[in-house]
Order: structure tokens, then C-alpha cells, then sequence
């Protein structure tokens, strides 16, 4: 197809010529009515450009008539026979700065976006169509570009990827953008729901288990999006057409968002291994997410509640978590933990007071099960693979798994006067509990329950190093109270950590 942006015709009449008004008007006429009609059809490409681009920059005619003689078509067929044989001349030996040729459109618009997010776009001549955009941001003119060549997003990414350059311009998309592109120019919505059984899936996940996905904030989230989708429709073109996969996309975005917010290690080995089978388990994680992820509530009580959609999320967790995040450390050395439950860490110098560590039969594997039994009983399964308790017990995890159901001699003058249908360590937690809350305003006649939720059980950060043990609490409602009271910053030394000193922060 043949297009022209822009047409200057400049006209030169004889000395004398009569109605100069009327000739220009009747000119005027024929380049506006009959010369597209004349052109429309007549330049056909070679087999081998069928579907190549062109842009000329600038032709120049020059075409001599004689109006008196010749008719309103005779001088639009040769005036339109005059620009085809320039255009044929220009595209056969024109040199850079005069044609720019691409493979198809995608790879026109692949050029463009490439030279966008290096700053470079609008110096280059060829890309004058794209000029009413550029009043706006890079992000922003690549979402309108994209949301009306939705068809082409397949082909486009291949050739910005071979470029190195689809990563650019992802990270200069917004939330606002990429629901454009998602939204406008796919037609997907936000659904969640992917039909079909998990093994369905098993191809397409494998498409994009090497999808490096950002962690981050909504908009990462947003990109990511994009991200798998893009990765998903390049590896198969298929998958375009497939109903479900844009959600699977979805489902796997909002997971990677989960873990940069939540980078739990026992969650996700837990998910991945199938091993959680209900959204109660979850509550310490969930709380407090931002109302961007209120639909994953929804989303992981259903699929956690069938063995199905148990299987589909040991499925996703692979691919939306990168394999680096499963740490190994142990107690042995210095390393950092991500747990749901860090706010056990508030517990220690209580234990240290009741000289637990120093009962015989007991010691570190005693402090061990005491903090297994702060959380109510459903959430002791996660408790087990998370590795708080194990960390701040001094216990080495390979030697958790053992530690935890081993028969230890509690000491009976330790255990009077409780009552008798209460477990050992279940006492002891509430007592350290009780000790805990001493000096915490509002709160020393607050029940065991109701100060691990509000105190004990939140999520945090440890990190061990050679001389300290550093607990940040990430969400913790009621850190002014901590702080009035001295439960943060440096608490002391802990005998069974090889007295490393406990150093406790609330995160703001």
C-alpha cells in the first residue's frame, strides 16, 4: 500500500496564461480526487518484500502538460505514472537517508519502540507518523503504540528481545500502561479462573519457567504480567488463542508479588510441596497485604481447598519464585531469614529468665519446643518448616525434624499446681508469655492467645552473625508499646546462642 504523508505541488504557468486561479483550482481538484485513484493498486512490491515496510523521505516530480490539450484523466495517469517511477527509482537505488526499509510492520514498530528507549526516536526521519506522541512519556507512548497493534505483540517482542531491547521498555511501563496494552489492546480482564486439570498447564509452565521475573511493588507486578504473557505467545503462538492462559499469567504474577511481600521460605516450600490444605494456615502471611492482592485472598482459600488446586499451585510456586530464593542457611553461621513468625524472637529473654536452657534433660531442644507451642495448633505445620523457632532455639535445622517430638525430662517443680491435661511445653509457653507481657502497658492481663497475635506472631527479618542475633519485626501494630516498655533494641546476651546478644527492631 502505497501511502503519502504529505503533498507539496508548486505549479508554473507559461508568461500570459490565462485564469491562473481557475488552473490551480482545477489541479487542486485532480490531486485531491482523481490522482489516489490513479496510484491506488499500481506499485506492487517484489515477491520477496511482500511484506516489507518502506518509508522515502522526500520525492521530487517534475511533471510538463499542456492543459489546453490534454484531459482531467490523461494528466492524473501521467502525473501518477511520474511519482511510481520515482518511488521504483527511489526504493531501488536510494541510500539511507533517503528510504529506510523493514521486514513487516512489527519490525517497523519493534525499530521505533527500540530507538525510544534509548532517546533516539525522534531524531530519525522515518518515524515523523509517530510524532503525536511524543508530548508524552516513554512508557506511555509505547502503551497507546502497542494497545493498537495489539495482533502484532508477538511478533514485536520477538524483535525487541533479539535486540535486547523488551526489557527497556518494559521497565518504563506503569500499572496504568500495561492495563492498556492488557485491558484495550487484548481485551483481558483480571479473572483468575484457569480451566481445565493442572497437567493441562504442564507445557505452558514449562514455556515460562525462565521468565526472570522482577520482585517489587504493583508495578512490577504489572510488568511481570506482561512479562509471562509475552514469554508464553513467543515460545508458542498458540497459547494466544488458548482460554485460561492470560489468567495462568495473572495467577503467576500476583504470586511473585506474594513472595517479594512475603519471602517466606517455609510458604513456599510448603505450597510447592502441596503440603497446606486450607487458607487458615496462611493468616499470619496474608495479613496485612496491601488491597492490591485482596483477590488472592479468594484465590488461594479456593484452590487450597481441593486437591486440584493444591496440584496447580506445586505447579506455579517453580516458576513464580526464582530457585534463589530457597535458602539453606543454618544456625552454624552467619545468614538471614525471612519468617512469618519473627515476633517469637520477643520470647527469648522471658525463656533466658526462667533459666529453661539450664534444666537438665531440657536445654536448646526445650527452648525449641516452647516456641513451637506460642502458635494456636494449626499453625504448627508451618511453624516446623519455617525455621524461626529452630534458629532461635540454637538448633541446627537438620536436627530440627528430630528435636521436635523428642521425650525431654521437664522438671516437675516447674510443672506444680498446672493443670494436669496440659502438655509441658504448652504451660511453659504461656508462662514465658505471661513473663513477656510484665511491663507492657494495657496488656499484662492480656491472655497468651491474644498476645501472640498481637505481639509474637509477626513477620519479620532474623539475621545471626558472629556476636548478635538481629530480629526486625516488618508488621508490628503495636511497636510503640514495645518500645515503652524496652522490648527493643539490645536485650542482652542469650546463653544458648553461644551468647551472641539479641537485638530487636520494629520496622516503620
Amino acid at each position: 500500500m502505497l501511502t503519502i504523508d504529505r503533498f507539496d505541488a508548486r505549479y508554473r504557468l507559461t508568461a500570459g496564461a490565462a485564469s491562473p486561479a481557475a488552473i490551480r483550482q482545477r489541479l487542486d481538484r485532480l490531486a485531491r480526487e482523481r490522482l489516489p485513484a490513479s496510484l491506488d493498486g499500481r506499485l506492487g512490491a517484489p515477491a520477496a518484500d511482500a511484506d516489507a515496510v518502506f518509508r522515502i523521505r522526500r520525492l521530487d516530480v517534475a511533471l510538463w502538460i499542456d492543459l489546453a490539450r490534454l484531459s482531467d484523466a490523461e494528466i492524473a495517469r501521467r502525473w501518477s505514472a511520474l511519482i511510481l517511477r520515482a518511488v521504483s527509482e527511489a526504493l531501488a537505488r536510494g541510500g539511507p537517508d533517503v528510504v529506510a526499509r523493514y521486514d513487516d510492520e512489527a519490525h517497523f514498530v519493534a525499530a521505533f519502540l527500540a530507538d525510544l528507549t534509548t532517546g533516539q526516536a525522534w531524531s530519525h526521519w522515518q518515524y515523523d507518523e509517530f510524532r503525536p506522541l511524543r508530548s508524552l512519556a516513554v512508557g506511555q507512548a509505547a502503551a497507546h503504540l502497542l494497545a493498537e497493534r495489539a495482533p502484532l505483540l508477538p511478533a514485536i517482542a520477538l524483535r525487541l528481545t533479539a535486540s535486547g531491547r523488551l526489557e527497556p521498555l518494559l521497565r518504563r511501563l506503569g500499572p496504568a500502561e500495561v492495563a492498556l496494552i492488557w485491558e484495550r489492546g487484548l481485551g483481558f480482564g483480571r479473572s483468575l479462573e484457569v480451566p481445565g486439570p493442572p497437567e493441562h498447564w504442564a507445557p505452558a509452565l514449562a514455556a515460562l519457567a525462565a521468565v526472570s521475573l522482577e520482585p517489587g511493588d504493583e508495578a512490577a507486578a504489572a510488568r511481570n504480567l506482561l512479562r509471562l504473557y509475552l514469554a508464553g505467545v513467543t515460545a508458542d503462538p498458540a497459547l494466544a488463542r488458548r482460554p485460561g492462559f492470560a489468567a495462568l499469567c495473572y495467577q503467576l504474577a500476583l504470586l511473585a508479588r506474594l513472595w517479594a511481600i512475603r519471602p517466606a521460605p517455609w510458604l513456599w516450600r510448603a505450597l510447592r510441596g502441596g503440603e497446606i490444605d486450607g487458607p487458615a494456615a496462611l493468616a499470619p502471611l496474608l495479613a496485612g497485604l496491601p488491597p492490591a492482592l485482596e483477590p488472592t485472598r479468594h484465590w488461594l482459600a479456593t484452590a487450597l481447598a481441593t486437591p486440584a488446586g493444591r496440584a496447580h499451585l506445586a505447579q506455579l510456586v517453580p516458576v513464580a519464585v526464582p530457585s534463589t530464593a530457597e535458602p539453606g542457611p543454618t544456625v552454624a553461621g552467619v545468614a538471614r531469614l525471612n519468617t512469618a513468625f519473627a515476633g517469637l524472637a520477643l520470647l527469648l529473654p522471658a525463656l533466658r529468665d526462667l533459666g529453661v536452657a539450664d534444666w537438665p534433660g531440657v536445654g536448646r531442644a526445650g527452648i525449641y519446643q516452647i516456641l513451637l507451642a506460642v502458635p494456636p495448633p494449626e499453625l504448627a505445620p508451618l511453624l516446623w518448616g519455617d525455621g524461626a523457632a529452630a534458629w532461635l532455639a540454637g538448633i541446627p535445622e537438620p536436627d530440627a525434624p528430630r528435636l521436635r517430638g523428642a521425650d525431654l525430662s521437664w522438671p516437675a517443680s516447674q510443672l506444680t499446681n498446672q493443670p494436669t491435661n496440659q502438655p509441658a511445653t504448652a504451660i511453659l509457653a504461656n508462662r514465658a508469655t505471661r513473663l513477656f507481657a510484665r511491663g507492657l502497658r494495657g496488656f499484662a492481663d492480656a491472655s497468651p492467645a491474644y498476645l501472640a497475635a498481637q505481639f509474637l506472631l509477626q513477620p519479620g527479618i532474623l539475621v545471626l552473625t558472629d556476636d548478635a542475633l538481629e530480629a526486625t519485626l516488618r508488621r508490628a501494630p503495636l511497636g510503640v508499646v514495645l518500645q515503652m516498655a524496652g522490648r527493643t533494641g539490645d536485650q542482652g546476651p542469650i546463653p544458648w546462642l553461644d551468647e551472641r546478644r539479641l537485638l530487636i527492631q520494629v520496622s516503620t
